[in-house]
């Protein structure tokens, strides 16, 4: 966006004011209505590009705002208008004039129990308005929730929310999520439904209680696997919220608790004097082990692409891994001469200084499908295939580097366009990738 968006007007009313937010789906604005005379919230979803994937990502958010706009309740976000302008979709809505709960956390650090059980209560209730529309969240977290100046909460960000009947429709290419809060059953491609947003909810529960969230790792590949396959860690300061936590983190969506055994054990946790707005009735309006032989040998392959690539300084993450073992990272930043990962002195003076100088640090490599000796090397905001020998594991560029707005998935993604962290294969497929940058991630197919 640049200067002269602001002031813009999108369909003859909405005057684009002041932007207020950016995320990897949509800029979000502070506009005007010139024929309500009202302020309102405009969201600029990033979904551009005239091919038959874009109508159809485009289809799909339709159908999303639609299904959401339905819902009256004090609890979910309005929406007021849909508009379609300059090849971009425009999701007009109440502007809430309040911090989200993750501002409010990094400024005052975690709620007492009684206010997460209060708060807890209301999400509950937005969520059964949600899926009684027929409609999930999948994103539900404290950066996706807003604080009203009365201090009830207010359910925002329904950019990736998918209806539950629509599987017809792809999520390839969108982002679909934040790793911290996503439920198991979604990393494994199983039916997704009412016990996922549970499962998030969860997720933000134990963060509004302790500060932390139960599956914190270091790196967001690292946390992926700990969703799918460890234990939560819900810190002994949650008291008595720590065993509803830790049901609604089951990774068994069967397992885990209904919304009115959840609501029960929130009420018991309530202050006497709490008092909570109570919910509207929800109308509908018109519209694994160390692995085999061979997966080591393609780690070795791997470790001696990126030491090529960027002589040490790696933290790459291998596609393929056993389900029943952790991600395997190489780390080897800032070692010593000789030490895994270093390039020989051989190796070095080959480099000339222009070569040396501008060479980024590797952040991922992704395995081609089916082609065991190929691979992508994502280096900084570019990347490049290679291919790797199996006898000596000596890599060679098959082409030159790339930047990575060239790849189709990434394009339209200013986060993604400028680097990526990690990437893992989904599991159970052969050409779908779980692509990571910075606390957003995406699932593309290859």
């Amino acid at each position: 966006m640049t200067n002269d968006d602001y002031q813009r007007v999108i369909a003859d009313r909405y005057r684009l004011v002041d932007r207020i937010g950016r995320g990897g789906m949509g800029t979000v604005w502070s506009s005007w209505d010139q024929l309500l005379e009202r302020t309102v919230a405009v969201k600029e979803l990033h979904i551009v590009g005239e091919g038959e994937e874009d109508r159809t990502r485009l289809r799909r958010v339709l159908r999303e705002a639609r299904a959401v706009a339905r819902i009256s309740h004090p609890y979910v976000i309005d929406i007021h208008d849909l508009v379609e302008f300059e090849d971009r979709l425009w999701i007009v809505m109440e502007l809430v004039d309040g911090p989200s709960l993750s501002q409010h956390l990094a400024g005052e650090g975690p709620l007492p129990l009684h206010r997460v059980a209060e708060i807890g209560l209301q999400l509950l209730a937005a969520l059964e308005a949600v899926h009684k529309a027929g409609a999930l969240h999948r994103d539900v977290k404290p950066a996706n929730v807003l604080l009203r100046g009365d201090g009830s909460v207010v359910l925002v960000d329904f950019g990736i929310a998918a209806l539950a009947d629509n599987a017809t429709l792809t999520l390839t290419g969108d982002i679909v999520g934040s790793v911290d809060f996503m439920a198991p059953e979604r990393l494994h491609h199983r039916p997704t439904g009412p016990p996922s947003d549970l499962f998030s909810l969860g997720a933000t529960l134990c963060v509004l209680a302790t500060g932390t969230a139960p599956f914190s790792r270091s790196s967001p590949a690292a946390v992926v696997y700990a969703v799918a396959h460890e234990p939560p860690f819900v810190a002994e300061h949650a008291g008595p919220l720590r065993p509803l936590v830790e049901a609604l983190l089951r990774k068994d969506p069967d397992e885990r608790p209904t919304a009115p055994d959840v609501a029960v054990a929130l009420r018991s946790m309530c202050g006497p004097t709490t008092v909570l707005s109570p919910p509207q009735e929800t109308r509908q309006q018109a519209p694994p082990s160390s692995g085999s032989p061979r997966r080591r040998l393609r780690w070795a392959a791997v470790a001696s692409v990126v030491a090529v690539l960027t002589g040490g300084g790696v933290t790459a993450y291998v596609v393929g891994h056993s389900s029943k073992s952790p991600p395997q990272f190489a780390e080897s930043a800032n070692q010593a001469p000789g030490e895994p990962g270093t390039p020989t002195p051989k190796e070095t003076a080959t480099r000339t200084p222009k070569e040396t100088a501008t060479r980024a640090p590797t952040g991922a490599v992704m395995q081609a499908p089916d082609k065991p000796n190929e691979y992508w090397v994502f280096l900084g905001d570019r990347y490049q295939r290679m291919w790797v020998d199996d006898g000596d594991h000596k890599a060679q560029p098959m082409q030159e580097p790339k930047p990575l707005s060239n790849w189709s998935a990434f394009r339209d993604l200013p986060q993604f366009s400028a680097r990526i962290d990690a990437v893992m294969q989904a599991p159970d497929t052969s050409n779908q990738y779980w692509v990571f940058s910075g606390d957003q991630y995406i699932l593309i197919e290859v």
